[in-house]
């Protein structure tokens, strides 16, 4: 089944929190060309912390030292993270920053609930066929591995960074 085309900024997105982090499943256009072609939908998963998302929405300027120092649950002991190592992972860069600032700001705190069956049925839904990039953000292992098997599978490819 060819997966039905996205418009150019449409987002659709899964959340769920488990423990002390926030999980953001999101179908959306992507422009990087060196993972899909023109501008084509795909699965990205992005685990944040749920002190990232406080932060984000807190009403203040925030400065992404601020941000990165808050991935101690989500990024763990990564050398590159902003919390333990020498916060030079590939993500730190503004634009990326301000991309993650907008995603946890358009998630209203009524949202913030755990995962679910209906949450499971509708991420699979949404993976079917699709490019997959677990670990856009965060730390991918952390996502159930069930979950993580079912997408895999119901996908036409995938890719993950740990």
């Amino acid at each position: 089944m060819k997966p039905r085309k996205i418009p150019r900024r449409h987002v659709e997105k899964v959340v769920y929190v488990e423990g002390p982090n926030l999980f953001v499943i999101a179908l959306a256009p992507s422009s990087n060309e060196k993972i899909t072609e023109s501008n084509a939908s795909i699965i990205q998963t992005n685990t944040y912390s749920l002190e990232q998302w406080e932060i984000a929405n807190c009403g203040r300027k925030i400065t992404m030292r601020e941000f990165f120092a808050l991935d101690s649950s989500n990024c763990l002991d990564c050398p590159y993270s902003g919390n333990s190592g020498n916060g030079e992972c590939y993500t730190h860069k503004y634009q990326q920053y301000t991309g993650f600032l907008a995603q946890l700001r358009s998630i209203k705190r009524e949202h913030l609930t755990p995962f679910n069956e209906d949450k499971r049925t509708r991420i699979l839904s949404l993976s079917e066929g699709r490019y997959i990039r677990f670990g856009t953000y965060g730390e991918p292992s952390l996502m159930d591995a069930t979950l993580v098997s079912q997408m895999a599978r119901v996908a036409s490819t995938w890719t993950g960074y740990t």
